[in-house]
């Protein structure tokens, strides 16, 4: 349930802020999670991590623009 709120949340800062790099960030991680399925596991911690240190730069970003 986690880890699509983090999905979810991700995909609409990224729209909201216009980066559609970030859009193929995520594709790119989620193909990268599907290369070996069976470490399921290892696969969410990769792909949540990924995708919390990606929504920090986002929210980083967001903060610096208020600050201008």
């Amino acid at each position: 349930m986690i880890k699509g709120n983090i999905e979810r949340l991700f995909l609409f800062l990224a729209l909201v802020y216009n980066f559609p790099q970030a859009l193929i960030a995520f594709g790119a991680i989620k193909i990268g999670t599907r290369i070996r399925p069976d470490e399921k596991i290892s696969n969410d911690y990769f792909f949540t991590g990924n995708m919390i240190s990606l929504l920090l730069a986002i929210i980083d970003y967001a903060i610096w623009r208020m600050t201008l």
